[in-house]
């Protein structure tokens, strides 16, 4: 190899380095945006295998489509007053907010009080990661001063926040899981981690 070569060959080495330390620089936010996005839509997709259960059970004619019509184009708020409504299940505010009347919620640095109008933030910042490219918009930036995000900034979520989030929606499911249990009568089982497999 020639010193011509041998120059361009750790010119190269060097400016992958530098890329590569750039990149894995914000590793630790790519990982909390994506766990932030999988426990969210492990909790969207839950739901709706309650709502397409509950409509097999009354045996509807469409229950995959009519789950699909329930869970879609709508806030939270909405879609839990038409799926209240659709399989006459007791989903009122009152219910909710008594669940979580002893849980702090801070999203992003606000405090809630309504668990829905929690939900419903996390909804958008999904919304905001899957469709917006990550990046913050002027609405979220001006609803979250606290974040110190601003406009056109890569979402970076504090690495707490997915704790929160999955600490939120265990007990939300949990709630879910009770009212749809006693609903349809089915069966409320603890599965302790010790039985999954691989332990």
């Amino acid at each position: 190899m020639s010193n011509c070569n041998g120059g361009l060959y750790l010119l190269v080495l060097l400016f992958s380095g530098v890329r590569s330390k750039k990149l894995f620089s914000r590793a630790p936010s790519h990982l909390t945006n994506q766990v932030f996005l999988m426990l969210y839509g492990s909790f969207e997709a839950y739901i709706a295998d309650l709502v397409l259960d509950g409509l097999t059970h009354q045996d509807t004619k469409d229950p995959y489509q009519e789950a699909l019509y329930l869970m879609v184009l709508a806030k939270w708020r909405g879609k839990i007053d038409r799926i209240g409504q659709k399989l006459n299940v007791g989903l009122g505010k009152r219910r909710f907010v008594a669940k979580f009347r002893d849980m702090e919620l801070e999203f992003l640095g606000e405090q809630f009080k309504d668990p829905l109008e929690f939900l419903e933030r996390a909804g958008g910042l999904r919304h905001l990661l899957v469709h917006s490219s990550g990046r913050v918009d002027e609405a979220f930036a001006s609803q979250y001063p606290k974040a110190n995000m601003r406009a056109g900034d890569t979402i970076s979520l504090p690495t707490d926040l997915p704790i929160a989030l999955h600490l939120f929606l265990v007990h939300l499911s949990d709630l879910f899981d009770e009212i749809f249990a006693a609903k349809f009568g089915w069966d409320r089982t603890t599965i302790g981690p010790e039985t999954l497999a691989g332990y």
